[in-house]
């Protein structure tokens, strides 16, 4: 694959992508290259500001534009005041892409948590 560079055409100029789970892994991966394509990205992270503006920073550095956003995704309150965040900052939400990876812990999962954390 040839190495973007400014002078390409961005085929999605003008767009803004919501990409949950986007702080790493996958979901980085995903928002990056939507970036590289002239999208907007609001990068969405489930409780770690420090995770979502590096993710920010590492999209800037390959010249692309994004913010950082915090949100949990299993709570429906957070989902409907992020979506409208975005639609306020950036008018739209053209992309959507859920690559947030939830964990709900069983009980045995609960116990050893406060056992580790106690």
């Amino acid at each position: 694959m040839p190495e973007f560079t400014e002078t390409m055409v961005t085929p999605l100029r003008r767009t803004v992508a919501l990409v949950t789970g986007s702080t790493l892994g996958i979901g980085l991966a995903i928002a990056r290259r939507l970036g590289k394509e002239g999208a907007f990205i609001a990068i969405v992270g489930s409780c770690n500001a420090a995770k979502a503006e590096a993710a920010v920073q590492q999209i800037a550095v390959a010249g692309s534009k994004a913010a950082p956003h915090i949100a949990d995704v299993r709570d429906a309150e957070q989902v409907i005041s992020l979506t409208e965040q975005v639609i306020r900052d950036r008018g739209a939400i053209d992309i959507l892409i859920n690559a947030a990876r939830v964990w709900y812990p069983t009980s045995i999962e609960r116990k050893k948590l406060l056992i580790r954390h106690s």
